[in-house]
């Protein structure tokens, strides 16, 4: 009999970590800003990630405390030379 309020008390937590769940992101590297060759997927699950200057960095909080940030620029490569790499949001929740 105890079990059931404990439940009910502890349900509305489990919901909560569900929402949790959305801050999952998947974002897209396009090359090229009209047209581009194929596209590149990264996954982010960790819900520290967020975008910073729109279409050129990713950066976590903890690179935000360093100042470290992550720049998809050496990416160009695998866009072509010519090819400016840039990112998309493509959904918040996987």
């Amino acid at each position: 009999m105890l079990f059931l309020p404990v439940f009910l008390f502890l349900l509305p937590l489990l919901f909560s970590s569900v929402d949790a769940d959305c801050l999952n992101a998947k974002i897209r590297l396009l090359c090229g800003k009209d047209r581009y060759y194929g596209f590149l997927d990264y996954e982010l699950w960790d819900d520290n990630f967020f975008f910073v200057g729109g279409d050129r960095k990713i950066m976590t909080r903890q690179s935000a405390q360093t100042e470290r940030i992550i720049n998809i620029d050496d990416r160009r490569k695998e866009c072509g030379y010519f090819h400016t790499p840039y990112m998309i949001f493509t959904s918040y929740c996987l």
